[in-house]
């Protein structure tokens, strides 16, 4: 658990100081995401909001970060949106995916 939240924590820190979302660098441990993993570049805010931890703004806030950057790459990069801490993130992980 220490490891993740320092790689994590690098991840966030790499995010908030780079221009483009692709400098980022991946996670060592990857999750796989579960079976009926959301798919975040394409999910309304309806169904952002039926995640554990996501409500009706951040929701809000995940689509128009997307509609604004184009698709996430990654989705660890769901970290630059505004609400979404490393703490929520670790909870999410299995629930999300990018295609």
């Amino acid at each position: 658990m220490r490891t993740t939240l320092t790689v994590l924590l690098v991840i966030a820190a790499a995010a908030a100081s780079c221009t483009s979302r692709a400098a980022v660098i991946p996670a060592a441990n990857a999750v796989t995401p579960s079976a009926n993993a959301v798919n975040i570049n394409t999910a309304t805010v309806e169904e952002l909001e039926k995640l554990p931890y996501v409500g009706r703004r951040t929701a809000e806030s995940i689509v128009q970060f997307r509609n604004q950057n184009g698709p996430f790459l990654r989705v660890e990069h769901i970290l630059q949106v505004r609400g979404m801490s490393e703490a929520r993130f670790i909870e999410l992980r299995s629930s999300i995916r990018v295609e």
